[in-house]
């Protein structure tokens, strides 16, 4: 299986080269094609119209002066474009990306965007890491990244809808504590805005902050209460926004819009001058 790692947090963040590393070992073939500094919270966005630096960093192993999506484009239309990957993979990201917050996230984002060519793809993170020493956080990773290895050897079995991604976000601790649960529900985290800092012109530095023990609406299915409960939430996301089921609701919507269209169009041309109409 040949796999296409990418990331947000940057060509030397300890996730992604952890996972290199398992993957490598496990004689799956890999190249990863991520962006050379940090990207989080960049989504899906493209860098249209803007010239972008590929460097090669040794073999199989790219870093892209642009954002977590470019490097999916990049590597799907460009390096790999007469050997597309059976999978690819975001991350491993360091923090969780749940919730409302997945539509912000740049790990996502580049998961959906290798949606978008319907190439499964995967969008892997870890609880953040904090105020730990670099060998205890590449330990955390490591035990994230053989916990992926037996989800690869069972991912052919797995029904997917086409042109959706699989989000999963592990918790930290002991991984034999672990256990997969399906996500039913997105949490969705509250926000809050912090003054930082009075600027001398009157000015306010404002920060936008997000609260992640505390959500508008709880439930044993969303993922903040599977990871609070040690449990590795997984969750299908499909890249198609658009709601079927209101389809009926629209259509009568529109019947009911043509008709007042043609009533309007109707008095407005009745009120021009039969020499101007």
């Amino acid at each position: 299986m040949q796999i296409l790692l990418v990331n947000d947090d940057g060509i030397d963040a300890p996730g992604l080269m952890e996972l290199e590393r398992v993957l490598a070992e496990s004689n799956y073939k890999v190249i990863t094609v991520a962006p050379a500094r940090q990207q989080s919270a960049k989504s899906q966005s493209l860098s249209f119209g803007t010239d972008l630096t590929l460097r090669q960093v040794s073999a199989n192993r790219y870093a892209l002066d642009g954002t977590p999506a470019d490097c999916v484009v990049v590597a799907l239309d460009y390096l790999l474009r007469d050997n597309r990957p059976d999978l690819v993979i975001s991350g491993i990201n360091d923090g969780e990306n749940i919730g409302w917050e997945i539509h912000y996230s740049g790990t996502v984002g580049a998961a959906r965007e290798a949606a978008r060519y319907g190439i499964r793809s995967l969008a892997i993170s870890m609880c953040e890491i904090k105020s730990v020493s670099s060998d205890l956080k590449k330990l955390e990773f490591n035990k994230a990244a053989v916990f992926m290895l037996p989800l690869l050897e069972l991912l052919p079995s797995l029904e997917w809808r086409d042109r959706s991604l699989l989000n999963i976000n592990i918790p930290r601790g002991d991984p034999e504590e672990w256990k997969a649960s399906h996500v039913s529900m997105a949490s969705f985290l509250q926000r809050r805005v912090a003054t930082t800092t009075a600027a001398g012109d009157g000015d306010l530095q404002l920060r936008i902050l997000v609260d992640a023990t505390t959500t508008e609406k709880a439930s044993a299915q969303d993922d903040i209460m599977t990871l609070a409960h040690r449990k590795v939430s997984l969750s299908f996301v499909e890249i198609d926004q658009s709601h079927a089921r209101d389809l009926g609701t629209l259509q009568t919507f529109c019947t009911r819009l043509n008709s007042a269209s043609l009533l309007v169009k109707s008095a407005v041309t009745e009120g021009i001058p039969q020499n101007e109409a």
